[in-house]
């Protein structure tokens, strides 16, 4: 399960990815990588159990989201079809 956590004393917003929690095989890796390759406003710490990202609350769901999209689109996890439905590869 993810976990978050908000520290006020530094405004810092911080999410927890474990392996269980990404979409397929590899995914931590896969997300890890591709946090990597592009330039997101967040602190990524990664090792052999986790990912954590660290970012600005302020900024944390539209950094969040960004990040989400981003790599469900590279990855092609989501794909629409012509009857509008959403479908998770």
């Amino acid at each position: 399960m993810k976990q978050r956590s908000l520290d006020f004393a530094k405004d810092i917003f911080s999410i927890k990815f474990f392996a269980k929690d990404i979409f397929y095989n590899n995914g931590v890796v896969n997300l890890y990588q591709f946090l990597q390759s592009k330039s997101f406003d967040v602190e990524i710490n990664f090792n052999d159990s986790s990912l954590e990202l660290k970012m600005d609350s302020q900024k944390s769901e539209e950094v969040y989201f960004e990040i989400l999209q981003g790599f469900f689109k590279e990855h092609k996890i989501v794909h629409q079809t012509k009857n509008n439905r959403w479908y998770f590869d």
